[in-house]
């Protein structure tokens, strides 16, 4: 089955306002690269734990955004990324300098895309991690902004779930 993603309201390429945003990102194919499901648990393989710790160090490299809360699940990851300072208690100051600054959504998503599929094929060289046609994720991503406290606590709470959620399935397709 094919299908075509229809935007909803997207900003224009490299459009840059404060924000809260709910992304999230699929492999090509929906391949199951990063592990599988155990237990309602992801269970990590080499290249899930890859993409969790580039993820989780993405806010050393440049400034201008903050990551909160994400989950990496076998073909696909979810993730919220607050740009600027959108609504109050949310986000954080800029602290260096010496960093280049993201200030688009799509910026930060290129980044870690960029970032991750090089490392993957350095996986599939080096590795033996399942091989994948040159590109590791989908062209696009999802991208849901979010606009209250509330509601960002219940994407929280979502990502939280996921695992316990999604179906059980294994390690590629």
């Amino acid at each position: 089955m094919t299908y075509k993603r229809l935007p909803g309201r997207r900003l224009r390429m490299g459009e840059a306002r404060p924000g809260v945003f709910f992304v999230t990102i699929s492999v090509q194919k929906q391949r199951r690269f990063f592990g599988r499901l155990e237990d309602g648990r992801l269970k990590e393989s080499p290249a899930g734990s890859m993409v969790r710790e580039v993820w989780s160090g993405l806010e050393s490299f440049a400034k201008g955004f903050s990551l909160d809360e994400f989950i990496v699940m076998p073909d696909h990851f979810h993730a919220v990324v607050i740009l600027g300072h959108p609504f109050p208690g949310v986000g954080k100051p800029l602290v260096s300098d010496e960093l280049p600054v993201l200030t688009a959504l799509d910026e930060v998503v290129h980044r870690f895309k960029s970032y991750t599929t090089h490392l993957y094929l350095k996986g599939v060289r080096e590795q033996g991690w399942p091989r994948c046609s040159g590109k590791l994720w989908q062209r696009s991503f999802h991208r849901t902004e979010i606009y209250s406290s509330y509601s960002l606590d219940a994407v929280r709470a979502y990502i939280r779930a996921n695992p316990r959620c999604a179906k059980k399935k294994s390690v590629g397709r």
